[in-house]
This record gives C-alpha cells, structure tokens and sequence, in this order.
C-alpha cells in the first residue's frame, strides 16, 4: 500500500469510527420537549415538560421527568424519576417516583412511588402502572393504556386511569410525527372523560424529540437494538393537571357561591 493509500484508508477509518461513536452516542439517549396547554370546564391550563432517558451498557436504564406550568394563573410543577429494566426486545418494566404541586385552587401536593411495564409488538403496544399516592387524593391509583400504530408517523391510544377517591378518567389520544427519527416534532391532542362529573378534558400541544426517538422504531426493532434508543417511559404529570384542574373548578364554584 502506497503512502497516499494508507493516508485515505487511515482517514476513512477514522471518520467511520468518528460517525459510529456519533451514533452510539446518540442512541444512549432519547429526548423530548413538550409544550401543552389544556381545559377543564372553566379551568385552563398549560405546562413545559422535559423527559430524558439514557442507557446503560446494562439492560437498566434510567429517566428523569420535570414539568413546569400554570393553572388558572398558578404556578404548577413536577418532578419524576425512572429506573428501567429492559427483558428482552418486547419487554420493560420499571419503577418510579413522583412529587407534583399546583398552587391554584386552595392548593394540591402530590407524592407517588409505583410500578410500571410496556409490552410492545410491532403495530401496538400495551402499558400499565400502579401505585400509592399520599396527600392529595391519598390511595392507590393505576392505569392501563393500549397505543396502536397503523402508520409509521401516526398513533392512536385509549387510556382508563383510576384512583381511590374517583370513578376514573378514560383518555383518548393521537399524536401525529414529522420529520426523521433521528430529530422529529409531533402534534397531539388528547380527550378526557371524567366519570364522576361527566365532563371532558381536553389537551393539546406540540413536542420536539431529540435522538433516534422514533416510536414506531421502538416497537418494530426492540428496545435493545444498537440503532434505537429505549422507549421513553410516560409520566404522570398530565393526570395530575387534570385532576387539580377539576379540584380548582370545585373551589372556584365554592367561592363564588
């Protein structure tokens, strides 16, 4: 090999050693920004949340969660934590912590330690949690939800979330993608039905994905494939919102009263 060969070998090396590192990089963490604003009755809402996830050499991850907005004028704000087992291609499961405040309606302080676990295949995937929650609507509380994919960028959900203190809220969602999966926005929107008052919540919002966050990627390819970053875990946060939003729609119509 001739000196001038050796050096263009040499720095195409390096430079596939250099994308490469790049890539596994960058799939160690997944990533997304979401700016909502939402509605109960009288009461509106809106809120920023930032999720990272990041990997391991190890089938555990973790994730850390923070959200900070505004209810009928008050400031709201959360905080959560992950520790994620990843089982195989189709199954993680998990634990997490949670505290959440509003300060609209008299108040509200929540505390949350629970369980969760994804079953994913490769047009829908399953989730469910279960937990404690302390001060505000003290008890246990839990949820399924099942998401479908009948398109690369597009998903479909339906969600029954329960409680100790409530008949439940049963959501429905749909969250549309743009752009590569390497660095994509999204729209979506999400309808709440709140059994004990009858009434809807409605939610809207925009969110940024950072990373190969591709989520029908997640389901078709696995959790623990070199190209994909881990399936990013939800938080609570949104069912918090809603339901010190139907507290503060309770103490505002007792103080008009």
């Amino acid at each position: 090999m001739t000196k001038s060969n050796w050096l263009i070998f040499s720095s195409a090396l390096i430079g596939s050693t250099s994308v490469a590192g790049a890539v596994q990089a960058q799939d160690m963490v997944s990533s997304y920004v979401d700016f909502g604003v939402g509605s109960y009755r009288d009461v509106d809402y809106s809120y920023v949340i930032g999720s990272a996830r990041v990997r391991t050499d190890s089938p555990f991850s973790f994730q850390i969660d923070a959200m900070a907005g505004a209810m009928d004028g008050d400031f709201a704000g959360g905080l959560t934590t992950h520790g994620i087992w990843e089982l195989d291609d189709n199954w993680q499961v998990g634990a997490f912590a949670t505290a959440m405040k509003s300060e609209s309606g008299g108040g509200s302080t929540a505390k949350q330690i629970g369980l969760e676990g994804v079953y994913s295949s490769g047009s829908y995937e399953v989730l469910g949690y279960f937990g404690q929650q302390y001060d505000f609507q003290e008890g246990t509380f839990g949820g399924i939800a099942i998401t479908a994919f009948p398109f690369e960028d597009l998903s479909v959900g339906i969600e029954h979330s329960f409680d100790s203190v409530t008949d439940g809220t049963t959501s429905l969602s749909l969250e549309k993608r743009f752009g590569s999966a390497s660095n994509s926005y999204s729209l979506y929107t999400n309808a709440g039905y709140v059994h004990d008052t009858e009434k809807w919540s409605v939610e809207a919002g925009f969110r940024i994905y950072f990373g190969n966050s591709s989520r029908r990627d997640f389901v078709s390819r696995g959790f623990s494939g070199s190209a994909v970053s881990p399936r990013m875990m939800p938080n609570q946060f949104r069912n918090f919102m809603q339901a010190a939003a139907k507290q503060t729609q309770v103490y505002n119509d007792t103080v008009v009263e």
